[in-house]
């Protein structure tokens, strides 16, 4: 019986009506913006009650004028949500048809966006002109949060920590050294250990957590508490601070492949493992479908990443 109810919904006219009769609170109104005579709109409406089985609007004297029960109400807020969805089936329908077009959406942090990401789009621009970009430049955690509020589609950070409505569909173990200057007395190093760090002035990221536990292992290794001279969630601005010689900084590394080299720093083997620092994610939601062009511009993401990872292997 709810099944033959079903069809006939969906294969009558009726729900149109009512949707329109909902909408404008009339009869004559609705017939008008539907461009049939209001006694159509009203017949189908009848029609559409006795096979409900309950009265979906009070009518009131006058022109037409009409209210919800509260059967109408609740068939008002499920059409206008079946509404909703087939709209956006039709704008992901339109999209598959070309993923060239239309908007990708992206957190990094803030190197990745200068390394990675202005080269992927200087790169495939030419082959998809109608695309647009935006990009968002922050902390891992930040991003993370904002990929779970659906504030951007995807991210591409360090050290990503795993969370629940977080999917990682491509991931990367990096190697973790310590860039110094050149003048530093460190320089000449092939590697180095948190010990050794510990002695020196610190430039942290900007993570509480992930910093104290650095700080920590630095202490029970070294016996030395270190000082951090800044904090920031910018490894840019770390880079920058560290080839003044002011201070060291503990920082995964992309290949020279992909990284615009810096002059000024050297770059030293970290002996201790860091494990969940050293990873480099692509993450997006887990409920959430990705719009085509942020899922394509992902795939030429990772693509120009593993070629310079295989470049950097085969010139070594």
């Amino acid at each position: 019986m709810a099944d033959s109810l079903f069809r006939n919904l969906l294969s009558a006219p009726s729900l149109r009506y009512f949707n329109e009769v909902a909408q404008t609170g009339s009869f004559r109104r609705a017939g008008e913006t539907l461009r049939i005579a209001p006694s159509a709109v009203h017949r189908q409406i009848t029609l559409l009650e006795a096979r409900l089985g309950t009265p979906l609007f009070e009518r009131q004297r006058g022109r037409g004028g009409v209210k919800l029960t509260a059967a109408g109400e609740v068939l008002k807020l499920r059409v206008g949500q079946a509404v909703n969805q087939i709209s956006k089936a039709v704008a992901e329908i339109h999209e598959l048809s070309d993923v060239k077009r239309g908007r990708v959406s992206i957190g990094v942090n803030d190197t990745l966006a200068g390394d990675v990401i202005s080269e992927v789009i200087a790169l495939h621009h030419p082959e998809a002109p109608r695309l647009d970009y935006s990009v968002q430049i922050g902390a891992s955690e930040d991003l993370a949060r904002d990929v779970l509020n659906g504030d951007i589609d995807s991210m591409l950070c360090f050290g990503v920590t795993p969370k629940l409505g977080l999917r990682t569909i491509w991931e990367r173990r990096l190697a973790t050294t310590v860039v110094v200057s050149n003048e530093h007395p460190l320089s000449g190093r092939q590697s180095i250990t948190l010990a050794e760090c510990g002695q020196y002035p610190l430039t942290m990221q900007n993570d509480d957590e992930w910093t104290r536990g650095f700080l920590e292992r630095m202490f029970r290794q070294g016996g030395v508490r270190p000082r951090i001279l800044l904090r920031t969630n910018s490894f840019g601005l770390m880079r920058d601070v560290v080839a003044c010689g002011l201070a060291i900084s503990i920082q995964t590394r992309l290949p020279r492949t992909v990284v615009r080299e810096r002059t000024g720093l050297t770059y030293i083997r970290l002996k201790d493992p860091v494990e969940h620092y050293s990873v480099l994610a692509c993450c997006v939601p887990t409920e959430r479908r990705l719009p085509p062009a942020t899922f394509g511009f992902l795939e030429q993401v990772v693509a120009f990443i593993e070629s310079r990872f295989e470049q950097a292997q085969s010139q070594s």
